[in-house]
């Protein structure tokens, strides 16, 4: 009679990373820092405060709506598969650059803004210098003389 015996080891394989370790840049490095939660990964007060140039922060109890209502976009507008509703600044860089890829689209240009991106930052600065030429002269002829223009015009 033979018997066969099994041996079932239980081997239990580690991750280097112990998850409830908080990562560095989520510690409070400053008394005015927001606090991070840990649990419910949310962090409580404005943290773009000190900046100039701070996107709107809604808060902890704020929810990011990215919600794909596809078929709706598509019968209305067939333009976006997003909507979003709280607007971080890379999502609204996103949205202009969609914006002047449509303008410049419109007119006869091909330009796709995230596949192509140096296409779309030279269509972009272009259409930045046209605006503001196009300002100077209106701001020109509204309010200078006939005869300063000439000394203007024989200046450029």
């Amino acid at each position: 009679m033979m018997y066969v015996i099994i041996y079932m080891i239980n081997i239990q394989v580690r991750s280097g990373r112990n998850r409830k370790d908080t990562a560095k840049y989520l510690y409070d490095l400053t008394e005015n820092a927001p606090y991070y939660d840990p649990k419910s990964r949310s962090m409580r007060g404005n943290p773009y405060a000190n900046e100039n140039e701070a996107p709107k922060f809604s808060g902890e109890n704020s929810v990011r709506c990215g919600l794909v209502i596809q078929s709706i976009i598509v019968i209305i507008f067939s333009i976006n598969y997003f909507l979003y509703f709280r607007y971080s600044g890379k999502v609204v860089a996103a949205n202009e650059a969609q914006i002047i890829a449509r303008h410049t689209r419109h007119k006869g240009i091909s330009v796709r803004a995230l596949a192509e991106p140096t296409k779309h930052q030279a269509l972009k600065k272009e259409r930045k210098l046209t605006r503001y030429v196009n300002a100077f002269n209106i701001a020109i002829f509204k309010h200078c003389n006939a005869h300063y223009l000439k000394y203007l015009i024989m200046l450029l």
